[in-house]
């Protein structure tokens, strides 16, 4: 990969104070307790296939995770919203986000460039934005394209201990995504909801290549919550976190 092509000034972390998800009532000007000392350069791409296309109802949810970025650090990062799989220069990005909520095929040019990204050390971050549909075909066509991929390495799920949930910000497994922060239990005879407790989340998965985590899939729909304007601080930091992944095994 050629990383001259995005420089990473990776700093080692001086300390911060970090928590998971906010209590009610916070706000941004909690946001300088919150900062961390971490320098450095990246571009993110939204990445885009002949049939693979983002959500249309998700549009500033990787210039949100940008934003994120610079309120809690000090990494300067670029967003390309019209990354082309069928095109080499994806070998640039430490990290590539695919969304979808539509079935899709990878045309056989996507899938080697995707095997040779991963290979050479990209970073592959995967998320369902269909997930609201159980087996739905946004889910079934990003698990194939990860099959078709990964080689003989499969799809398993991530430990909670995975530094990904605690670097930098401690988060101690996956927040809650779009799909699965309440449920409703029975109903009171007017048919309103006699109970709203919280589900059980979901477990990210991923794939290990050589040792390291190459690819994340998210059955969760972060990139709904990413896209929100307000009450999304956990699944931003999760975000961060990725990307932080991403860059730690860049430098």
């Amino acid at each position: 990969m050629k990383k001259h092509l995005v420089p990473l000034m990776f700093l080692v972390m001086a300390g911060y104070s970090a928590a998971g998800a906010q209590p009610p009532g916070y706000s941004s000007s909690n946001d300088a307790a919150q900062r961390i000392n971490i320098t450095g350069t990246i571009g993110i791409a939204q990445v885009w296939g002949e049939e693979l296309k983002p959500p249309s109802n998700t549009p500033r949810a990787i210039i949100n995770l940008k934003d994120a970025l610079l309120r809690w650090t000090d990494i300067t990062a670029t967003v390309e919203n019209h990354v082309l799989l069928g095109k080499s220069d994806i070998a640039i990005f430490p990290v590539l986000f695919i969304s979808t909520d539509k079935a899709f095929q990878l045309s056989e040019t996507e899938k080697t460039n995707l095997k040779e990204y991963l290979k050479n050390g990209g970073f592959l971050v995967v998320d369902n934005a269909g997930a609201a549909q159980d087996n739905g075909p946004s889910g079934a066509s990003l698990i194939q394209m990860i099959k078709d991929i990964a080689g003989s390495s499969r799809l398993e799920p991530i430990s909670n201990s995975n530094p990904i949930f605690h670097t930098p910000f401690e988060l101690g497994g996956p927040p809650a995504g779009s799909v699965n922060e309440m449920q409703r239990v029975g109903t009171w005879p007017d048919g309103q909801p006699s109970l709203i407790i919280p589900t059980e989340s979901k477990t990210l998965q991923g794939v290990t290549i050589d040792g390291r985590l190459a690819v994340v899939y998210s059955n969760m729909g972060y990139s709904v919550k990413w896209n929100a304007d307000t009450g999304n601080d956990p699944q931003l930091k999760m975000g961060v976190n990725l990307i932080l992944h991403a860059l730690n095994q860049k430098k």
